[in-house]
């Protein structure tokens, strides 16, 4: 397990994460179908209803967010889908600032208990475990855009659609289209997502 520091979020924090991840490849590191990549995102200067938004929408749009990650990660045993019922009581406390640490579980796509601690975080343990640094680098942007979309529509009507299918599964364009058409993602991401959400499709 690797563990980092909080990075920051410019060209020097994304150039740690090159140089970390060839630094293991060079060690003979690798990772197999059982290995995660855990991402914290600090919600604490966030209000309630942004928080609460942010699990709303990532309920809402997890299907979508999957098409990202390999199958194998996909509603198993250590990041399970987020079930609706668990998430609109996680949202009524949320909302109100009541405490969270009985209504759900860490063993989810998006586990809000670190907000509970003094990290005040979101975990995001969706993604499987990578030393792509393109990977991970992408994977973060996305969260950040994701994130901060939800916080900036709380008390509004989403500009997320509902998922729809295409041939190759669930569409990834709407949510990425909402994205990187408000600058919080760049357009070589989105395209890098949509290319990725492709070659995992046929893989899978």
């Amino acid at each position: 397990e690797v563990v980092s520091p909080i990075p920051s979020l410019d060209a020097n924090g994304l150039e740690q994460i090159v140089k970390v991840t060839k630094a293991i490849k060079e060690a003979g590191g690798t990772v197999n179908r059982w290995c995660g990549l855990h991402i914290h995102i600090s919600v604490k200067d966030f209000d309630n209803f942004q928080r609460a938004n942010i699990v709303r929408l990532w309920e809402f749009q997890e299907r979508v967010i999957e098409r990202f990650v390999s199958k194998s990660r996909i509603n198993n045993q250590y990041c399970a889908r987020m079930s609706a019922q668990r998430t609109a009581r996680t949202v009524v406390a949320l909302e109100n600032g009541a405490d969270i640490t009985g209504l759900t579980t860490k063993m989810q796509s998006l586990n809000v208990l670190p907000f509970a601690t003094p990290k005040k975080t979101f975990e995001v343990r969706l993604h499987q475990g990578t030393l792509s640094a393109t990977k991970i680098n992408t994977w973060v942007n996305l969260l950040l855009a994701f994130f901060h979309n939800s916080a900036m529509t709380a008390r509004q009507t989403t500009d997320f659609t509902a998922p729809s299918v295409n041939a190759q599964g669930i569409e990834v364009r709407p949510l990425l289209d909402v994205l990187a058409g408000k600058g919080l993602l760049r357009q070589r991401d989105a395209n890098y997502l949509i290319n990725r959400a492709d070659a995992l499709a046929r893989r899978n």
